[in-house]
């Protein structure tokens, strides 16, 4: 497909070749964006619907609602270069749900009586490189903590990747306890 619409814009348009690879390559780009963002509100709403109860359209709206005033918020209190604080979030985020991804193939393999040591070991790596990076994460906002019940100002910057970060880690571990239970407790047979 690539090559036939670049082909398709050089050949029918007579647009020059690196000019073709250029449009061609931001129109992906910015597919690949929308695409992106368009699916992460959708998966955050669904998730915030199944964590609250919320249904029908009413419920949609109001999880939509909260899965996009989120970042905004986010935006509005970082007064100047949001990505800086957003981008480790995002990488602590993107590694914390690819362990957890790990996780959940290793269950399966473990409860299917097959090996799971190739699964295992890079979850592990991933995991703590994880960890380490939200603690890193979180180190700012527990070191300005006094002055946070205290009343002093601390920057959004600190108080929303501490936030975060301590939220990451929270659900983060939750699912690895829901793991290793699941590991541990064998699973009732079902009787037809």
């Amino acid at each position: 497909m690539c090559n036939n619409t670049v082909t398709f814009l050089i050949v029918e348009l007579a647009i020059r070749a690196d000019v073709a690879a250029d449009r061609f390559c931001r129109i992906a780009k910015i597919g690949a964006h929308d695409s992106d963002v368009n699916g992460g509100t959708r998966l955050a709403r669904y998730v915030l619907q199944e964590l609250t109860g919320w249904q029908g359209f009413i419920g949609g709206c109001l999880a939509t609602l909260a899965s996009l005033g989120i970042p905004l918020a986010f935006l509005l209190l970082t007064k100047e270069k949001a990505y800086l604080v957003a981008w480790p979030i995002f990488g602590a985020s993107n590694q914390l749900l690819a362990s957890l991804t790990l996780l959940v193939i290793s269950v399966w393999l473990v409860r299917s009586g097959k090996s799971a040591v190739y699964t295992i070991l890079p979850m592990i790596f991933m995991l703590v490189t994880t960890v380490c990076a939200l603690v890193l994460q979180i180190k700012p906002f527990v070191l300005s903590f006094a002055d946070i019940m205290s009343g002093k100002d601390v920057k959004p910057e600190v108080m929303i990747s501490g936030i975060c970060g301590v939220v990451l880690l929270v659900l983060g571990g939750l699912s690895f306890l829901t793991a290793a239970r699941s590991l541990l407790v064998k699973p009732r047979l079902r009787r037809a």
